[in-house]
């Protein structure tokens, strides 16, 4: 290991001991992604979320009228 990414992450370490301190690197990194993966999920389904509601809105507005007949 280059001795500047040793020092550094000595310093990051603090008091933990080494697998203390990559289980919490690994969780971090776990987290980030399955956050990055919700946003990307998210970002993909809300541009359509108005067109949804609307469409299960009139379906149950027709579906309510049909019945009342």
């Amino acid at each position: 290991m280059r001795r500047e990414v040793k020092e550094k992450l000595e310093r990051y370490r603090g008091e933990m001991d080494w697998s203390e301190f990559l289980e919490s690197l690994m969780e971090e990194a776990l987290r980030a992604r399955r956050e990055a993966s919700f946003r990307a999920l998210r970002d993909r389904v809300l541009p359509h979320l108005a067109s949804i509601e609307e469409s299960r809105r009139r379906f149950r507005e027709e579906f309510s009228l049909r019945g009342s007949d």
